[in-house]
């Protein structure tokens, strides 16, 4: 949930570069539960349509869920989290603090009879703009710097892939 507000304004068209043609205010919106939160991961009951449960974040869920047959839903976390919830209440399960952001869904694989669960992380695209450039104006990176000022709080520049075995789960997650 991330609210803005638009101001639009006259700006000519340049080829290969960004063009909005507005100035950009984006904050967390009105429903969290400290009315600080700007995401959410969801589980609905696909049969009535209505929501199961609600996992608030602080900062928004920019990436995927990866959901196994075990009844695990995956996610990582713009502040640097991998998590795993049960996805019949929503109550997390496990988490492991990752060296930076995590925008991408999880993944999971079998080899050798061993399964593993893999997230990218790297903090990037819109939420990361001001921590990349070190920028500091809130209207910046389309509004972007302002809405995810407390990033470079929670996390870091850099990226790679983190991959886990889970030990004598296999029959868990595939």
């Amino acid at each position: 949930h991330i609210c803005m507000d638009w101001e639009p304004f006259m700006l000519p068209y340049r080829a290969g570069q960004f063009f909005v043609g507005a100035t950009l205010a984006m904050y967390p919106g009105p429903n969290g539960p400290t009315k600080k939160e700007m995401g959410q991961i969801r589980a609905f009951d696909l049969t009535t349509g209505k929501a199961k449960w609600t996992k608030w974040e602080k900062f928004a869920a920019w990436g995927g869920t990866l959901y196994t047959k075990g009844g695990l839903v995956w996610y990582a976390t713009l502040d640097g989290y991998l998590k795993a919830l049960d996805n019949k209440d929503g109550k997390e399960l496990w988490n492991f603090k990752m060296p930076s952001g995590g925008i991408g869904s999880p993944m999971t694989y079998s080899y050798k009879g061993k399964q593993y669960v893999g997230s990218m992380y790297g903090v990037g695209g819109w939420p990361g703009v001001g921590l990349v450039f070190d920028l500091t104006d809130p209207s910046a990176g389309l509004g972007a710097v302002g809405a995810f000022k407390e990033l470079q709080n929670h996390t870091q520049m850099g990226g790679g892939l983190m991959v886990f075995s889970l030990y004598q789960t296999v029959n868990l997650l595939m």
